[in-house]
């Protein structure tokens, strides 16, 4: 058996029983998912008379406050600031690059988002989402899920093939390693989507520890984003992203073509290629009843999800005076 256990300070992978091994090279051993137990603790070793037991999975034990000195929150972040920027391009299973220190295109104002690691589309979003709606409710702390590949797919009317899964695995270890950086005004705060993940190959089991504060983003707002509510878009990723954009700005929005372009992580060159993903996307959401109406004028688009007469609903506006 082939384990692989994806942690900033322990042993990326193996063979044979699964163990995690401190820093000294001594080895506990674990109870795999025949005994019930993926893993309970890990331990790391100093020197011989030196052991600490780390206790993430019982408890959560914060350092520091949930806000800045100056009361502004910024563990939790807006969920505009993961819907509407490129940190999740509006594609799906593409090819995916490194990138280091990348400013993210966003509407978030008064402070910068940089983004490093390999880069995310619809498609991580939607492993992401679905470890945020298998997580326990009310709970701001670290939250462990354990879940099959086969499940997932399931839900994404997807095949249960050797390949699929391998995009599960290789989803799981990029919402893991890739780290957000937050500078404010007085503050910069860097964090990562997913804590921890154990991939068991052979019983096609992962265990997933994700950050409690993106469960609590996400499920912000009213009605938590469900997996199922997406699942109609199919591998449209575009349609995706503006699914998204719709959860944030629920009455609609009126955008530049450039900065909608922008935003959703496609290259500018790619413009007449772009409009015409935008055609498809917007009337397989206007088919499905998610979108009111949408018009395409020239270098702008408005979209509209609800019926003009009801109010208290945010609308948006992407503009090169707003994406930064």
């Amino acid at each position: 058996m082939t384990t692989t256990i994806l942690d900033p300070g322990g042993v990326l992978s193996f063979g044979g029983p699964l163990h995690v091994r401190g820093k000294t090279g001594r080895c506990r051993p674990a109870k795999t998912p025949n005994g019930g137990v993926m893993f309970q603790h890990m331990h790391t070793t100093d020197d011989a008379v030196f052991s600490m037991q780390h206790t993430a999975y019982e408890t959560e034990h914060s350092l520091f406050p949930a806000t800045s000195p100056g009361g502004t929150t910024f563990r939790t972040q807006r969920l505009g600031t993961y819907l509407i920027s490129d940190l999740f391009r509006g594609d799906y299973m593409a090819p995916t690059t490194f990138t280091h220190n990348k400013r993210l295109i966003s509407l978030v104002r008064g402070k910068e988002i940089f983004f490093t690691g390999e880069t995310f589309d619809q498609w991580d979003l939607d492993v992401l989402l679905h470890c945020v709606n298998n997580a326990p409710a009310n709970t701001r702390q670290a939250c462990q899920i354990q879940f099959s590949p086969a499940d997932l797919l399931h839900s994404l009317h997807l095949r249960n093939n050797e390949h699929n899964r391998d995009q599960v695995f290789a989803s799981l270890q990029r919402l893991h390693t890739g780290v957000i950086d937050i500078s404010g005004s007085e503050y910069r705060y860097m964090t990562r989507l997913i804590n921890r993940v154990l991939v068991d190959r052979q019983q096609n089991m992962c265990l997933v520890e994700i950050n409690g504060d993106v469960v609590t983003t996400f499920r912000s707002g009213g009605t938590p984003m469900k997996l199922e509510d997406r699942r109609f878009l199919g591998r449209n990723g575009l349609g995706k992203w503006l699914l998204g954009a719709t959860k944030v700005f629920e009455g609609g929005f009126t955008a530049e073509m450039l900065s909608l372009q922008a935003l959703c992580g496609t290259p500018t060159k790619q413009k007449h290629c772009f409009a015409n993903r935008l055609t498809k996307a917007l009337d397989l959401l206007a088919e499905n009843g998610r979108v009111e109406s949408w018009n395409m004028d020239g270098d702008r688009v408005q979209v509209t999800t609800h019926p003009l007469q009801i109010r208290n609903t945010a609308c948006g506006i992407f503009c090169s005076g707003v994406c930064a």
